[in-house]
């Protein structure tokens, strides 16, 4: 029982690193650019009267939250709090390169996917 539950493991493992190396450039980045400009917007506001409805306002404009205050980001189903935590964690990569992002996975052939590399 456990081979087969590490098999399945080190299976979907794999599968999930080859999904974010083929979406590295067009999906990832570009997504961990928003969030970098985000929190630049963000620090720009501190300490200004009506920091928080400037906040909401971005990210309204951005897409990252609705009128309704939900954060939009992330799977259907999913909590505030857990759609918040994925921003808060996409903040670590921010200023990650494609390239960077690429060498996460350093034994993918990069080279098979002409408009990745």
């Amino acid at each position: 029982m456990t081979k087969s539950v590490i098999k399945t493991f080190n299976e979907t493992e794999a599968a999930i690193e080859m999904t974010f190396a083929k979406n590295a450039a067009k999906v990832y980045a570009p997504f961990f650019k928003a969030v970098k400009d985000r929190e630049i917007a963000f620090e720009m506001f501190k300490g200004e009267k009506g920091a928080t409805d400037a906040k909401l306002a971005y990210d309204i404009e951005h897409g990252f939250r609705n009128s309704n205050k939900d954060y939009l980001v992330g799977k259907s189903g999913l909590s505030n709090s857990a759609r918040l935590s994925i921003i808060s964690q996409a903040k670590f990569f921010s200023d990650y390169s494609v390239k960077e992002l690429q060498d996460l996975y350093p034994e993918i052939d990069y080279s098979k996917w002409n408009d990745y590399s």
